[in-house]
């Protein structure tokens, strides 16, 4: 059972981001979730600003996107796996949120870890967790470089820092 719609940083960028929003409320509707008015919502916002941040960074030759990529734990979904060739980054997104609470931060950490547990090929490189809350006022934070492999510790960040926070840290742990 793999994620929802995945594909090349580069083929995400060139599709209709209706395209992708359409084949994710087929996937919810096909596996009996609810297509609510305000996931669609979400959605549309989190293509949105990753189509804005990935158009944005200065190199994704070789980055695979996933969305809604399933993890065995509880049948949880994490909403965005971005796995370039020295890092996999987890990006959870609560739309309209203006705060990073514990049940989010704690959600982000666990598809963190059980991503590093479950999917094979994500345990030679850091996972970074990052919280999205997109009306969130506090900045993006970054942690120091990393080495090895591993979860980090879960980032946080807003909607107006992601292509500086993404940015950074694919300049800071990107092999050259």
């Amino acid at each position: 059972m793999g994620a929802w719609w995945s594909g090349p940083v580069a083929t995400f960028l060139n599709t209709d981001p209706d395209r992708i929003g359409e084949r994710l409320a087929h996937e919810a509707g096909r596996r009996r979730f609810s297509s609510e008015p305000q996931q669609l919502r979400a959605w549309a916002t989190q293509l949105d600003l990753l189509r804005t941040t990935l158009t944005a960074l200065p190199q994704t030759a070789g980055w695979q996107i996933l969305f809604e990529f399933p993890i065995p734990r509880l049948g949880g979904r994490i909403d965005t796996v971005l796995i370039s060739p020295d890092v996999t980054f987890v990006l959870e997104f609560k739309v309209g949120a203006s705060q990073f609470d514990a049940v989010a931060l704690a959600q982000t950490e666990g598809y963190a870890l059980d991503l590093q547990d479950f999917h094979a090929g994500s345990r030679r490189h850091p996972i970074i967790p990052i919280l999205i809350a997109t009306e969130a006022a506090q900045p993006a934070q970054t942690s120091p470089l990393l080495l090895g492999s591993g979860v980090t510790p879960v980032l946080k960040c807003n909607a107006p820092n992601l292509t500086e926070l993404l940015s950074d840290l694919a300049r800071r742990t990107l092999t050259p």
